[in-house]
């Protein structure tokens, strides 16, 4: 006990040097941004490809207006605000908060108050289902706790009654696991829901105020906020959404409901500041730490972050989206580039947005090979859909499970008999390869991340 004691003491008081660090690191960096925002200035060709990504993405929605961000090199070359909000405007950021999330479970394991691979019922132990999963479990998404935000009780109460922890556990209770802990990946909501209930046990204050007393406002997020706290008088934007034929006020998600799981409101320079603060912390490589299932395989997500590629770099993401709002960070480190984008559309997809203005200013193009077959097309559109709902086979199924619905499918050629496309689910490209049925050959898809 004693030896055990005394390393929590070396963790907690190498955990106290590093959170001065960090504080006083992320003042500095708030000066800056307030003494010169784009001190590096965009090229003027970049900067009309990007309002050129923009004005389209914003235009076949109707949307009503976006902030952009582009930092360099830790310096912001690019920050603007278009149609009806302002670079101070604030957001309902959404998912984006599980990094944050994320940032405060590791910040408490540092300081030996819990270990990543403790069973959630030393803490939990009222949700029978979450037991024996693991907090790194929770973190990488691959717990197979089933999402409370696609409840029936949800979908009546999430917007227009609060609830607490225990209301979202009922919610979830009588459902059965997606898949035992470990086995595979799939995004689900509840994972953050417990994390946030066990960051307020382990600390002893609410997960809101120790969020902003250890993480956000240390790391020089002046203006960020909660849902339900902050209002239009603090400049916080109107959400939209649309009926199918006009953009109408969007309804907010009750704080209560959403907590760890996506429930703060923040401005693009709120973001620009955490970005900064992440990059240069201790956190941001142990959040890059790829899931690693039960049989060896990895999965493509960290502690609240996306990890994949594209064009052949590595990149880091997350993507927010509540009724009325769609945002998204995107960094890749190669080049230290970071795109922030701030939507007040819950229709629109700002990571695919995000990942469009990278090729812009890359001049990537996607464009369709010469010799398409249509009937092809419309049999691989409806295999992806068949695959989707596990008709193929559960590891396909499993394997697309990470991304949304396919938005463009592009001819890539013939390999043999074999037909190759790229598809774009979102912000992120499959390469695909379909062998049509021949003889005794059933038909054979392969999905393959760019």
């Amino acid at each position: 006990m004693a030896l055990r004691y005394s390393r929590r003491n070396r963790h907690a008081e190498g955990e106290l040097m590093f959170i001065r660090h960090f504080i006083l690191k992320a003042a500095v960096l708030w000066l800056a941004l307030d003494g010169a925002v784009c001190a590096a200035a965009l090229p003027p060709e970049d900067a009309a490809r990007v309002d050129a990504v923009v004005a389209a993405t914003l235009q076949a929605r109707q949307a009503p207006g976006a902030v952009l961000a582009i930092v360099r090199d830790g310096e912001v070359v690019y920050r603007k605000a278009y149609g009806a909000v302002s670079t101070a405007s604030l957001f309902e950021i959404g998912s984006l908060t599980k990094q944050m999330a994320a940032a405060a479970v590791l910040q408490l394991a540092a300081q030996g108050k819990l270990a990543l691979d403790d069973r959630v019922g030393k803490y939990v132990p009222e949700y029978p289902a979450a037991v024996g999963v693991t907090i790194r479990q929770l973190l990488q998404q691959t717990s197979g706790l089933p999402d409370f935000a696609g409840t029936p009780e949800f979908a009546a109460n999430g917007t227009t009654r609060p609830t607490d922890f225990e209301g979202i556990v009922a919610s979830v209770r009588a459902l059965p696991m997606e898949f035992a802990p470990g086995e595979r990946w799939k995004y689900s909501n509840t994972n953050y829901a417990l994390l946030g209930h066990i960051i307020e046990r382990v600390s002893g204050e609410d997960f809101d105020s120790y969020l902003s007393a250890h993480i956000l406002r240390p790391a020089g997020m002046r203006t960020v906020s909660t849902l339900g706290k902050a209002t239009a008088a603090d400049g916080k934007a109107l959400g939209y959404s649309s009926d199918g034929n006009s953009l109408q006020p969007a309804a907010m998600f009750q704080n209560s409901w959403i907590g760890a799981a996506g429930n703060l409101v923040a401005s693009v320079d709120d973001l620009i500041a955490w970005n900064r603060a992440l990059a240069s912390s201790a956190w941001l490589p142990a959040m890059r730490t790829r899931a690693v299932l039960n049989d060896g395989d990895t999965a493509g997500y960290g502690y609240g972050l996306f990890l994949d590629h594209q064009a052949g770099r590595d990149r880091v993401w997350h993507g927010g989206g509540t009724l009325g709002f769609s945002t998204s960070s995107m960094l890749y480190p190669d080049e230290k580039l970071w795109i922030i984008a701030l939507v007040n559309d819950g229709d629109v997809n700002a990571s695919a947005m995000t990942a469009f203005i990278y090729d812009a200013l890359h001049g990537i193009r996607h464009e369709a090979a010469a010799g398409e077959v249509p009937a092809v097309n419309e049999q691989l559109r409806a295999l992806l859909k068949r695959a989707k709902q596990g008709e193929l086979s559960k590891k396909l199924q499993a394997q697309l499970d990470v991304y949304g619905r396919p938005e463009d499918l592009l001819y890539a050629g013939r390999d043999g008999d074999a037909y190759r496309y790229r598809a774009r689910f979102g912000a992120q490209w499959l390469q695909l390869r379909l062998l049509p049925p021949t003889g005794q050959q059933a038909v054979a898809l392969t999905a393959t991340p760019e």
